[in-house]
């Protein structure tokens, strides 16, 4: 990303990751723009870090140039240890230059796409992610996380991806060939499930 105040192009972010979901990033300006009339300039070099990423491409949405805010949004991550009755929701720090958050981050969860507001109270923890048990197989959840700079300064809410706990089956039972019968050329070993059991599972949406 580079601007331009009218003197020439000025290259102030770049980045080389290969992220596959939507993300907020921050550019701060320096204060000589402040008042003044800017262009800027978004470039995509291909391949220049020679990572062989196929696509080298990049999508953008919602471009503003604003007064910077206090307290920066986390970077949401996909939720892991996806169980029956629980998951694990993860997210990483504002990216930089952004500061890190002085009082964690605040999650919050719910059975209903209706987004928190500013003042929703949620779950503060320290670190970047939160084990959250009890919950009903089958049912679709959402879920939100945002930085807390100080009790009186968080950022916007930052939507994760829905998730949907389920488990297909719940047999224990072992057997002395599988997953590997040494005295034959082959093994094989297959599941059969009803359409009730994916069902009630979850995982059939």
């Amino acid at each position: 990303m580079s601007v331009n105040n009218g003197s020439g192009w000025v290259e102030i972010w770049s980045d080389n990751s290969n992220a596959a979901e939507w993300r907020t990033v921050g550019v701060p300006l320096a204060a000589s723009y402040v008042g003044a009339t800017i262009q800027l300039k978004f470039t995509v070099d291909k391949d220049v870090a020679n990572n062989g990423y196929f696509y080298d491409d990049v999508l953008l949405d919602e471009v503003q140039v604003i007064q910077a805010p206090t307290c920066f949004e986390p970077v949401v991550a996909p939720v892991t240890n996806l169980a029956p009755n629980s998951a694990t929701l993860n997210w990483a720090a504002p990216l930089a230059p952004a500061p890190a958050p002085a009082g964690g981050y605040e999650y919050y969860y719910s059975t209903s796409s209706t987004p928190p507001t500013a003042a929703t109270v949620g779950t503060i923890v320290p670190g970047f992610s939160a084990n959250i048990p009890s919950l009903v197989s089958g049912t679709t959840y959402y879920w939100w996380v945002r930085s807390v700079c100080s009790a009186s300064d968080k950022s916007l809410w930052v939507e994760g991806d829905s998730f949907t706990p389920g488990q297909i089956g719940g047999g224990t039972a072992t057997h002395a060939y599988l997953p590997v019968y040494s005295c034959s050329g082959f093994n094989y070993s297959q599941q059969i499930y009803t359409a009730t059991e994916i069902a009630n599972s979850g995982w059939n949406k």
